[in-house]
């Protein structure tokens, strides 16, 4: 009979069935276990062995986007959830893999609270109208509606509840606004129906410059630049549409730079900077993309081509020398703009296909469609360490039922 002062672990283990004394060990969590490494040498010793860290790291992986994460930073295939993802017996590695699924699903659950109290914290801004066009900048939200009215809110006070947002009409527009660009200066450009374009001071509430390129074009997409702006127009009840870059040095007597012609191909997105100007087009379910120097447009750099399986356009979005695509089928490509190789393909979520909206910035890769949103680390979808043929991890939330489910 064991005495009331002996430890269990010794007895079992002077008693022959040392096996019984890591099942028991089997039941504790990672932060008990690491605990009861630290009782006394018998028991260090009993843990140490692997095959309870082995266990515990095993308990840990039951989530799926755990088990993703885990097995793209060891760069171990992803295995069955009744398999361990792992075949090493080194009790050292299985500790510290503990350690670092821990920290995994601390950061995602602070990301996943974070982010759901912004959400909440975040109320939504009604307009009236029809809206046609969207921009801001770290200081205005700026809406255009169908009848040529802009309406200027301000950021910090759009997200008081109590507080009246300031709605300012811009007059100048008469006609139909398909598009508008917005820059940290509060300088806004519009386009819209034949070919008009124009200058705003958001800050003054006062028209710069207006002109008309050509009656015959509706002025589809606009860039905006430091010393350019490159206009996407398309010719009505037409496929034939044009692309012009204008010199704005002076925004009161602004001039045509250069203008390229496609006469079966209809723009469906621009992108600027200062070395390259990018363009998609597309005729029928095949898109271009064209990426052309921005200090003489007529040179061709590159010219990449893609199938969508539908003529919707399905999203576009370059900056920081990368270009993302959206298709029907719900992949989006990722190209380096300098050298026209593509990066990576996402796969959007099965819900999520179809028409979409993308953005992104050095951090996060952003689509949006009336199913939900998807997010994307862009840092890991073009980053050269991570195999191009490995799927990411996303999170996604269905706008439809109001429910939100991570992948």
């Amino acid at each position: 009979m064991m005495e009331a002062f002996e430890d269990f672990a010794e007895f079992l283990t002077n008693s022959g069935v040392p096996e019984i004394v890591e099942h028991i060990f089997s039941y504790l969590d990672y932060n008990d276990l690491k605990n009861a490494e630290l009782v006394c040498k018998l028991w260090y010793n009993v843990i140490r062995n692997g095959r309870n860290w082995r266990r515990c790291l095993d308990k840990m992986l039951c989530n799926d986007t755990l088990r993703k994460i885990y097995s793209r930073y060891t760069e171990e295939p992803i295995s069955t959830p009744r398999r361990s993802i792992v075949q090493t017996n080194d009790p050292v590695f299985f500790k510290a893999a503990c350690y670092t699924v821990k920290h995994f699903h601390q950061r995602l659950l602070y990301n996943w609270m974070t982010g759901a109290q912004q959400e909440e914290w975040s109320p939504g801004i009604n307009v009236p109208g029809k809206k046609v066009c969207f921009e801001m900048n770290s200081r205005y939200i700026v809406i255009g509606q169908i009848d040529g009215k802009i309406l200027v809110l301000n950021r910090e006070d759009s997200t008081l509840k109590h507080h009246p947002t300031r709605d300012l009409k811009l007059e100048g527009s008469p006609s139909e606004m398909n598009c508008m660009q917005m820059n940290e200066k509060n300088i806004l450009v519009c386009g819209g129906l034949k070919g008009l374009i124009t200058f705003w001071d958001i800050h003054l509430g006062k028209l710069l410059s207006r002109f008309q390129q050509n009656e015959i074009y509706n002025v589809k997409y606009l860039k905006l630049g430091k010393e350019l702006l490159i206009s996407g127009s398309n010719l009505q009840e037409t496929s034939e549409s044009r692309l012009t870059i204008w010199d704005i040095k002076n925004v009161s007597q602004i001039s045509r730079k250069e203008e390229i012609w496609f006469p079966i191909q209809t723009i469906f997105g621009l992108g600027l900077d200062d070395k390259f100007i990018v363009v998609l087009t597309g005729k029928e379910s095949l898109f271009e993309v064209q990426v052309r120097l921005t200090q003489d447009p007529l040179i061709l750099v590159h010219s990449i081509s893609y199938h969508s399986h539908s003529d919707a356009f399905c999203g576009f979005h370059y900056e920081h020398g990368f270009i993302a695509a959206g298709s029907y089928d719900g992949k989006i490509r990722i190209w380096n703009a300098e050298t026209g190789i593509c990066r990576r393909i996402l796969l959007r979520p099965s819900y999520d296909l179809g028409p979409v909206w993308l953005r992104f910035n050095s951090r996060f890769l952003v689509t949006n469609n009336s199913r939900g949103i998807s997010i994307w680390s862009f840092k890991e979808a073009v980053s050269t360490s991570i195999p191009p043929y490995m799927k990411l991890h996303y999170c996604s939330f269905q706008t439809r039922s109001g429910s939100r489910s991570e992948q």
